[in-house]
């Protein structure tokens, strides 16, 4: 019971909140919606009441010598009659036409909002599983479920001003009528909001295993894993698994489905039995001439109308609760933080202040510790090096050693738990972290693949230079991108992946030709390249180096890699080991000292022999 109270509020909380969501939406279309519904809701007690009067009139006139003779406010009657039918076809019409687009508009502003939000939140976040469950609940939710909900609380709106005006219509008769159906409606409601925290609850626990399907299709569907599923033969196994996921799922469902259906008609019941109290009641209040055959006729109408909105209503309440959780999820997501802000703040608070430029020093790392959450060992450890002005600096050590940390924390993807990074003796926490970023280059080692034409691939690098078409060919040029191209049918325009229509595919080192030419689209003060040449053969590799120099000249480059064909050209190399810095110095320096670099790169050089 708790649990289920605890659920309650929630939907109340986020509720609150539907009001300023629509506003946000579109204030305009959303006030004169609920106007056009609100006069709709009225339509069907005048229609009962005209017809009660043309029933008493018509009564009366039969009892005449000449009825005819009275035929004519009856037929008025009937006009109005007709007139109120063909107002709510017009209205019932208007208002489904502004339903399909305020709920489009309003899936489009969910969706959007959810991604805006998400490219705000830091790395770390985005690494945590829990942040997936909720993403996938708030983001697969925003398509459908918006849209319901609108449509459930225009239910509950409009049948709550009809039943307000039967109320005080019935009222005439008998104060209790509407109460008593309302209060034997009562179990009804509690059976089906319990089903709908019962159904969040149970699609709550789904989400991990969901999540997993999703990523089994994935592999099974598109070409991320193609060749090595079928080389493998793992395409059965997968979606064996796939299946058996679902199939949990479905029995699960079924279950839940079973015993709500079960309980939903022995609910049903109570209210059932109510309406049939009332119905006797006004028929024997008709045959005991207290009230009109015309009374009668409205009263049962009424009855009749406010079982089936009632029904309506308690079934669209249950609704209102089982969306109202998701729509909690959504709020629950909005209200992750990040802890490094990427939009300037006032002078004078941390994250406020702009990158120095041109940098006169450098950058320094100064006891830097950085540990991962959930992790027990810390990824760097104690980490004291320098980033010189004009420098270029390579990092080396074994996979695991915290090299990619490292290119994090300088890009200020995370922030040290211990030490601090400096740039020209400024800490880098005290910078815009947006500014800052737009002062780096990355290209990481898991670069992306954007399925979009090869100008745009490169054109990502400076965003705001996306139609400069010389900058986008001189960087392509830069990093031997543009031979790659000069082979496509459309050149520049054409769209890169097989995903899309008239798609060219690329090899490993034509996509990383095209990274680095993003790299040097933006024209940094700093350059970053995590395994710049990894997926390059040894000429195309000697052709980025040849002319490497004179591309970086007048940068802090930071080099990550495994070739020491790349790392030598460096004027100062930093060996990470387990987190920690073990040795630093020139190539030649670090080799006549024949300790860890030393030993790596004759084991290195012995595979070439």
């Amino acid at each position: 019971m708790s649990s289920r109270l605890a659920r309650l509020k929630a939907v109340w909380k986020a509720l609150r909140q539907v009001p300023l969501l629509l506003w946000e939406t579109d204030a305009r279309l959303s006030v004169w919606f609920f106007a056009l519904q609100s006069c709709q809701a009225l339509i069907p007690v005048a229609q009962l009441w005209v017809a009660k009067l043309i029933i008493d009139r018509l009564v009366a006139a039969l009892r005449l010598s000449d009825p005819l003779s009275r035929s004519h406010p009856i037929l008025w009657l009937v006009a109005l009659e007709l007139g109120l039918a063909a107002l709510g076809l017009v209205l019932r019409e208007a208002i489904n036409f502004e339903r399909e687009v305020l709920a489009e508009r309003l899936t489009r502003h969910v969706s959007t909002r959810i991604l805006a939000h998400a490219q705000q939140l830091d790395l770390e976040t985005l690494e945590r599983p829990e942040f997936y469950d909720l993403l996938r609940r708030a983001q697969e939710s925003a398509f459908y479920r918006p849209a319901a909900l609108l449509s459930q609380l225009l239910t509950v709106f409009q049948g709550g001003v009809t039943l307000i005006a039967m109320g005080i219509v019935l009222t005439r008769l008998h104060p209790l009528a509407l109460p008593l159906l309302l209060v034997a409606s009562i179990p009804y409601a509690l059976v089906h909001s319990g089903a709908a925290t019962g159904l969040y609850t149970l699609a709550t626990g789904l989400t991990p295993e969901a999540r997993q399907a999703r990523y089994f299709s994935h592999l099974l569907s598109t070409d991320f894993g193609a060749k090595e599923l079928r080389v493998f033969g793992l395409g059965d196994h997968l979606l064996g698994r796939y299946g058996s996921i679902l199939q949990r799922h479905e029995r699960q469902i079924s279950d839940f489905a079973r015993r709500r259906s079960l309980r939903s008609a022995l609910s049903g019941l109570l209210p059932a039995t109510a309406y049939a109290g009332v119905y006797a009641y006004f028929t024997i209040q008709a045959l005991s001439r207290h009230i009109t055959v015309g009374d009668l006729t409205l009263y049962v109408g009424l009855i009749l109308r406010s079982q089936d909105l009632l029904q309506q209503t308690m079934l669209s309440l249950s609704g209102i609760i089982e969306n109202g959780l998701f729509l909690d999820d959504y709020y629950a997501f909005l209200a992750l933080q990040p802890e490094i802000r990427t939009t300037p703040r006032d002078t004078g608070y941390p994250g406020s202040l702009r990158p120095p430029s041109p940098i006169r020093q450098g950058v320094s790392f100064e006891g830097v510790t950085y540990r991962y959450p959930g992790s027990s060992l810390d990824a760097l450890s104690d980490v004291s090096l320098e980033l010189r002005a004009g420098e270029t600096v390579a990092i080396v050590g074994e996979n695991g050693a915290g090299k990619t940390t490292l290119v994090k924390m300088l890009a200020r993807l995370c922030d040290p738990n211990c030490g601090r990074v400096m740039v020209d003796d400024v800490d880098l926490r005290e910078l815009d972290a947006g500014s800052w970023r737009g002062q780096i280059a990355v290209i990481f080692q898991d670069f992306i693949q954007y399925y979009l034409t090869a100008a745009e691939n490169i054109g990502f690098g400076r965003i705001e230079a996306l139609d400069d078409e010389h900058r986008i060919a001189a960087a392509a040029e830069r990093s031997g991108a543009d031979s790659v191209i000069a082979r496509l049918p459309q050149g520049y325009h054409t769209v890169l992946g097989r995903w899309f229509d008239q798609g060219m595919q690329l090899s490993g080192g034509e996509w990383q030709r095209i990274a680095l030419a993003r790299a040097f689209m933006r024209d940094a003060p700093i350059l970053v390249l995590d395994e710049p040449t990894a997926s390059l053969d040894a000429r195309a590799e000697y052709e980025v180096f040849r002319t490497f120099r004179e591309l970086t000249r007048g940068r802090i480059v930071l080099l990550i890699s495994h070739r020491f064909s790349t790392v030598r050209m460096a004027d100062r190399i930093y060996v990470l080991e387990a987190g920690r810095v073990v040795e630093a110095g020139s190539h030649d320096e670090l080799l006549a000292r024949a300790g860890r670099y030393a030993e790596l790169f004759y084991l290195q050089a012995t595979g070439y022999r």
